[in-house]
């Protein structure tokens, strides 16, 4: 029977994104039909409680883990790198860049997984398609190639196709027909051309490879965020790809249960982890005692603007107790422009608070400040005041995940 080889690439200076990874590793051991050869890419080392969880989730299922040192490898394109891309270039993203210069010669084939997927089918079906003639095969980023597309920094060359731009983060590879001479200037050359593409990497093969590589079907590489915007709530046979903190305690959620259901059958899941969780509940309550203390001193003495939506001015005016002289300015989700006077509004900042709802707190608050307004003295995001059912946003709980 056929070998698999799958890559994993790791960078845990807190110890705390083992288990992330260790949960899509069980997912794809558990889904899987075909031995497996699973390649860990460690940049840092590992505490040996970590690497035995790891050991031990290999060897329950019968397959092989191989795992790599990378510490010590120096890339050749790093002490090139623009300081832009030193701040957001994590090593363990490098590594996709230079794989075939740490896989053993051996390995001819490999698929790529970030750290952050679940894959929730056989790996071997995805062994079995096809790279294009670059050796490289990836599924459209639909987030990107639909929402920010033309924000892209790559649609500033004209012969680049937003609509292919791929998500790297599932990548089929093949060594021979993928490796290009001259490789590393090339990265360099694109990082002196697009020194603030956002992401880096991804952008970087979607330059060399990904407008002539094969594309994969979205089953793949399913983004959760872009399931949530298209109101998919059924799970089916796919790799889910949990980026851009997908990860919650939302138990109402099909991913946050898809994610929860694989968690609790890793070596993560233990007594400790329940400790940790519990004694989360009293800090959070403890912090979010704090900041409404801090409200009710900014708001004492002082009269209220609210910025919302019109159809939720009679419910703000009641939570907020806005009296019938006190503002309420209306707000367009989405709208550029808007038909507030904002210069108006930060002049009346000495002794008026700006409280902003339904969104107009991402969308005001910079220019707020550029009209010299304060951040939590002269303007507050007025979120922070409703209830969850109100329209509060939830606690960061993929920050809470992350550090248990």
């Amino acid at each position: 029977m056929v070998m698999v080889h799958v890559c994993y690439s790791l960078y845990d200076k807190n110890g705390h994104f083992s288990k992330i990874l260790g949960t899509s590793m069980l997912s794809l051991l558990e889904n899987a039909s075909a031995p497996l050869t699973i390649h860990l890419l460690c940049f840092g080392k590992l505490s040996e409680p970590t690497l035995d969880r790891f050991r031990r989730l290999a060897g329950q299922y019968g397959q092989r883990l191989c795992l790599y040192d990378v510490s010590d490898w120096n890339s050749p394109v790093l002490p090139l790198m623009h300081p832009a891309w030193l701040e957001k270039f994590s090593p363990a993203a490098i590594n996709r860049l230079f794989i075939w210069d740490i896989l053993p010669p051996d390995v001819q084939r490999i698929i790529w997984l970030d750290a952050d997927t679940i894959v929730n089918l056989d790996i071997v079906e995805l062994w079995q398609e096809q790279t294009g003639a670059n050796g490289f095969a990836a599924v459209v980023d639909n987030i990107v190639a639909n929402l920010y597309g033309k924000e892209s920094i790559l649609a500033e060359d004209k012969d680049f196709d937003a609509k292919r731009y791929v998500n790297a983060g599932v990548v089929l590879m093949e060594r021979a027909r993928f490796c290009q001479p001259d490789w590393g200037n090339k990265i360099v050359r694109f990082m002196e051309r697009y020194p603030h593409a956002w992401y880096c990497e991804q952008d970087i093969l979607n330059y060399y490879y990904g407008q002539t590589g094969a594309l994969l079907p979205e089953r793949y590489n399913t983004l959760v965020g872009w399931q949530q915007v298209q109101h998919r709530e059924t799970v089916e046979a796919c790799i889910y790809h949990y980026s851009g903190s997908a990860y919650n305690f939302n138990f109402a959620d099909v991913y946050t249960k898809l994610f929860f259901s694989y968690f609790v059958k890793t070596p993560w899941y233990d007594l400790d982890f329940l400790r940790r969780l519990c004694s989360v509940i009293p800090a959070v309550h403890d912090g979010r005692t704090l900041l409404l203390r801090s409200r009710y001193q900014l708001l004492e003495g002082r009269r209220k603007i609210a910025v919302g939506a019109a159809e939720h001015e009679a419910q703000i005016r009641e939570v907020m107790q806005l009296a019938d002289e006190e503002s309420y300015l209306v707000f367009v989700p989405g709208k550029r422009q808007q038909a507030i006077d904002l210069a108006g509004l930060a002049g009346m900042r000495r002794d008026h608070v700006i409280l902003l709802f339904d969104g107009s707190y991402a969308d005001l608050a910079d220019s707020l400040v550029q009209y010299g307004c304060r951040e939590d003295v002269d303007f507050v995001n007025g979120a922070e005041f409703l209830t969850l059912a109100e329209g509060c946003p939830p606690h960061d709980e993929h920050a809470i995940f992350m550090q248990l």
